[in-house]
């Protein structure tokens, strides 16, 4: 799901306009509806079992399910895991570990004893959203769950504290809408993140384009292999007429409908620009600022937010503005800007990019640390080859997931208050 496709939710809402919960919730104490689960197994035990499923915090972590294997791997008591329940980490509650078990769980599963495997008490609550709930911040963040601590390393809720927390539980048909509404979006998130797992994989195998075997501490050829014949090493100096910096105005910007565009860093992604939220000024502006100028091919560079990230300027873009960023005019007869670009956005050049930073607080570039950037050289043709390659693994989808997160705590608060409301 897209954050396009999360805007189709809006018009199934409904805004409940109220400043407490809607009068069908019930208040309810959490120790009314679940019960914990205590029964518990010994390591003495455990290692008679030929396979055990452990639901262990580090398995949770790594989001693949419990570790499937000899009970006699297993060193310490655990606690039984019921059919259909929710298992709650009673420690680091700041660090939401909810694993919902759907159904049967299998034979022989068991969990660490910092889990506390909760059922359902009589047929009010349902499961799922209660796997919502107790993973929101409202829930996680109240002091009577994770307390104000001198230490942060090892908090554990009190289960008395637990048991009797109270919150406002919808109706169970408006429980299991709003349950099946979240986790859609938690799925949306989850096929995002593979795919940005997988294309980052992917381009990381590509920086062999760059390299094919140079050092990657101080840019020489290495021992295990050299530059092919065809390549060479260089500068950003010697591959670009130059490199300036955009001139940051203090003044109160006069923005205008429509004139000259004018790029800020938020309009630079990796790779790319994003026009739809460009700003435009007048030529007055222009004249009376000197603001830097960039034309179609240009290469521009953050110098602060995230330094180092750069895009090309395509060519409607000739002619536009630019301040509190890098400018590097590449010398197209000697080096492609696409890949001059995707050199600079990966991570051996920002390796490169980042030893050269300025000091200070602030970690920012400058124009004479960017001239001393190296840069591979390969032939023109194989460098748009290379660029071209690049293009087909984007990895700015990074942004989308975390507006999706945005997207899903929002959607949470407001459903599980109540203020919003799936209509049956």
């Amino acid at each position: 799901m897209s954050s396009e496709a999360l805007a189709t939710c809006k018009p199934l809402l409904q805004v409940a306009g109220m400043s407490g919960p809607p009068g069908d919730w019930r208040q309810v104490a959490l120790g009314r509806i679940v019960r914990i689960v205590t029964d518990g197994i010994s390591a003495v035990d455990l290692a008679a079992l030929p396979e055990v499923h452990h639901y262990s915090l580090p398995a949770f972590d790594e989001g693949a399910g419990p570790e499937v294997g000899p009970g006699d791997t297993i060193k310490s008591n655990k606690t039984v895991v019921p059919h259909d329940c929710v298992l709650f980490s009673k420690l680091n509650p700041r660090i939401p570990r909810i694993w919902r078990v759907h159904g049967d769980a299998p034979p022989h599963s068991y969990c660490s004893t910092e889990f506390w495997p909760l059922v359902a008490q009589g047929s009010g609550v349902d499961l799922d959203y209660l796997t919502q709930y107790l993973s929101s911040a409202d829930f996680l963040g109240h002091p009577d769950i994770t307390p104000a601590s001198s230490t942060n390393s090892h908090q554990r809720v009190d289960r008395k504290a637990f048991e009797r927390f109270e919150f406002v539980l919808p109706p169970l048909d408006e429980q299991q809408r709003i349950a099946v509404m979240l986790r859609s979006v938690d799925e949306a998130i989850a096929a995002n993140e593979a795919v940005h797992h997988q294309r980052v994989l992917v381009r990381q195998g590509l920086n062999a384009l760059f390299l094919r075997g140079l050092n990657h501490s101080d840019f020489k050829p290495s021992i295990i292999g050299e530059i092919p014949s065809s390549w060479a090493v260089s500068t950003m100096n010697d591959v670009c007429h130059n490199v300036g910096v955009g001139i940051a105005s203090s003044a109160t910007h006069a923005y205008v409908e429509s004139g000259v565009p004018l790029l800020r860093n938020q309009n630079i992604k990796k790779g790319h620009l994003d026009l739809r939220d460009l700003l435009f000024v007048t030529d007055e502006y222009d004249r009376s600022y000197k603001t830097k100028r960039v034309r179609a091919g240009d290469v521009i560079t953050m110098r602060t937010g995230y330094p180092g990230r750069s895009a090309v300027i395509p060519a409607e873009l000739d002619g536009c503005q630019t301040f509190t960023t890098l400018i590097s005019r590449p010398n197209q007869a000697v080096i492609d800007p696409k890949f001059l670009c995707e050199w600079i956005n990966s991570d051996l050049g920002m390796i490169e990019v980042r030893k050269r930073q300025a000091g200070g607080a602030q970690q920012n570039l400058n124009a004479g640390s960017m001239e001393q950037v190296p840069v591979p050289l390969p032939p023109l043709d194989e460098q748009r080859l290379i660029a071209d390659v690049f293009q087909h693994f984007p990895t700015d989808d990074d942004e989308l997931i975390d507006n999706l997160q945005i997207t899903r705590r929002l959607l949470q608060a407001d459903l599980l208050s109540g203020r919003v409301r799936v209509p049956a």
